[in-house]
């Protein structure tokens, strides 16, 4: 079962941010995008400085991974756990209603 269903938002303006704080951080991102067939806008965090821009993710966050924020120009929904497929599905839905 893959965890996320990214085809199923295909239709709503998405961002996805990946976070990699090892060397190979170029050369993992593309397969993993193509695998997941992600066609939304990717960005690559690369910056070890977890403190220079951390806050401005969310305040409350420790810096655990797995993390998802989700937001619209109405409501932000940040959240530092592992969600399933219908747990995101979910969130995104009451986010976009």
């Amino acid at each position: 079962m893959d965890l996320f269903p990214w085809q199923e938002f295909v239709s709503l303006l998405c961002q996805v941010l990946l976070l990699d704080s090892t060397c190979g951080a170029k050369q993992w991102p593309l397969p993993f995008l193509k695998e997941k067939k992600i066609a939304a806008d990717v960005l690559l965090m690369t910056d070890l400085d977890y403190n220079s821009w951390i806050d401005q993710i969310d305040p409350g966050w420790t810096g655990a991974i797995p993390a998802t924020l989700i937001y619209n120009k109405d409501t932000r929904l940040f959240l530092e756990q592992e969600l399933t497929r219908d747990e995101l599905f979910n969130h995104v839905t009451q986010i976009q209603n």
